[in-house]
């Protein structure tokens, strides 16, 4: 049994540092999202014509 209990010790890093990224991303995702629809960005406009 102890080789089971070995491996959730050495996951509780791996499980503590995803939530920080992944919490970073959808914050800079939701941000980029925000701030592109707010802003008519010519860019979006000329990629995609709407004619």
């Amino acid at each position: 049994m102890p080789a089971r209990r070995k491996p959730p010790s050495r996951r509780a890093p791996a499980v503590f540092f995803t939530p920080t990224p992944r919490h970073l991303w959808l914050a800079a995702l939701g941000l980029l999202a925000t701030v592109r629809r707010l802003l008519p960005t010519t860019g979006a406009h000329r990629g995609r014509p709407r004619k």
